[in-house]
């Protein structure tokens, strides 16, 4: 390519992916449109062709994240999150202790589920235990949208972010919980989500009144407890597969169609439920966030292929040094305070 002709396009695709982050920081427009318009003008200038769109794009994970929307649906339908609940507000009677049981396992549920869908599952709870001990309820919201926001990294299948490296460096399920015999992601989030829950009910709670609570009302009978067991089962088939995949060389996406397609048959062959499969594939087929995260892939590997990324990390490197930890501090202290702005 002529050098001219490629120095334009890489100052072309860092415009581009400069405003990107801005509007998606600004949320002015909805970040589903704003890829959308990214890959179109990618196309348009021919800043990539046919061939890289399909090569960019890791579509296994876009696979992976597909089947898990549709996954989390089911979950939300079967009461999986409504059994967890119950089970604590039913055997926990201390204000201070229940606060914390239920906003940490928010965190604990939001492995398998999106976070605002763990969210909503949880709210009803939170609201009559709020009722009861008489305190703001937007305030066991935020713990609940912190812990499910924090724990989304700890898995494989918490987060997009987690799927996306998974799938760069053929990473296993167990691989997020110990990696070449070390503690990994699981230990590294949720001993500080363990230690961040307990000093925000301390602070927001320490002076409760009430020391007992007597009864957290739930409508247990609203739970299908065989379609909980049933979905636990296949989630934990596609946790084993998530697990041994690189043992058995399948890709990430077979291991979530294996789960829906256990879990689907069970459905039909001894339920007849074609109601939660119309409704599964209805609300988890979502383009938005595959969409997003397509224009991403393009987007970064742009930067890639038109040595931005190059350049950006020979300046750091040339201003912080070759010091690994340094570097990686940096590096970690940047990628912190971008997503406290963008998701």
């Amino acid at each position: 390519m002529n050098p001219s002709i490629s120095n334009l396009y890489q100052v072309i695709v860092t415009l581009l992916f400069v405003v990107s982050i801005a509007l998606i920081a600004l949320e002015k427009i909805e970040r589903h449109k704003i890829a959308a318009i990214v890959i179109a003008i990618l196309l348009a200038i021919r800043a990539i062709s046919f061939e890289d769109f399909v090569s960019f794009v890791d579509w296994d994970v876009i696979g992976l994240i597909i089947c898990m929307s549709i996954y989390s649906v089911i979950l939300e339908i079967s009461g999986f999150g409504k059994w967890i609940a119950y089970e604590v507000v039913t055997k926990v009677r201390r204000p201070l202790l229940l606060l914390y049981t239920i906003i940490l396992f928010s965190g604990i549920v939001s492995l398998v589920l999106e976070n605002s869908v763990t969210v909503f599952i949880f709210a009803p709870i939170a609201f009559e235990i709020a009722s009861i001990l008489g305190i703001d309820i937007e305030r066991v919201l935020i713990g609940m949208a912190l812990t499910a926001g924090m724990a989304g990294s700890a898995t494989m299948v918490g987060d997009p972010p987690a799927i996306i490296v998974a799938g760069r460096y053929n990473l296993a399920f167990t691989d997020f919980i110990i990696y070449r015999f070390k503690p990994s992601m699981f230990f590294i989030i949720f001993t500080p989500m363990i230690i961040a829950t307990a000093i925000y009910i301390l602070q927001n709670y320490r002076n409760l009144k009430k020391k007992y609570i007597d009864v957290v009302k739930v409508d247990e009978n609203y739970i299908d407890r065989k379609f909980v067991l049933e979905t636990t089962i296949f989630l934990f088939v596609k946790v084993a597969l998530l697990s041994f995949r690189k043992e058995l060389g399948i890709p990430l996406t077979l291991s979530a169609i294996v789960a829906l397609a256990g879990l689907y048959t069970t459905r039909l062959v001894i339920h007849r439920d074609f109601k939660c499969i119309k409704k599964s594939i209805r609300d988890g087929l979502n383009y938005k966030l595959p969409l997003f995260l397509i224009a991403i892939f393009l987007l970064s590997n742009s930067l890639k292929k038109y040595g931005v990324t190059d350049t950006i990390a020979g300046f750091i490197i040339g201003n912080i040094g070759e010091d690994i930890f340094i570097l990686g501090m940096a590096i970690f202290a940047i990628s912190a305070i971008l997503s406290a702005f963008i998701e």
